[in-house]
């Protein structure tokens, strides 16, 4: 059984994936909730968008916050 996937891993997944694919987005919050995480960053024309992410693993969030970055408009 692997260990729950933490805060901190789930930031280092964001930043690490938004850094490798360029996308224009701040971070602004990102909290645990009942079905997994919600992040909520704010784009260059300052709309604040909501993503709700799985609760790991790791590899699962990475591929969730890759799929919604190649979907952003």
């Amino acid at each position: 059984m692997s260990a729950r996937v933490q805060l901190g891993d789930v930031e280092r997944i964001l930043r690490d994936v938004l850094t490798t694919e360029g996308l224009q987005v701040t971070v602004q919050r990102v909290h645990r909730v009942a079905e997994g995480w919600r992040v909520i960053v704010k784009d260059v024309a300052d709309r604040m968008i909501s993503i709700d992410l799985p609760d790991g693993p790791p590899a699962v969030i990475r591929q969730a916050v890759t799929r919604w970055v190649a979907t952003y408009e």
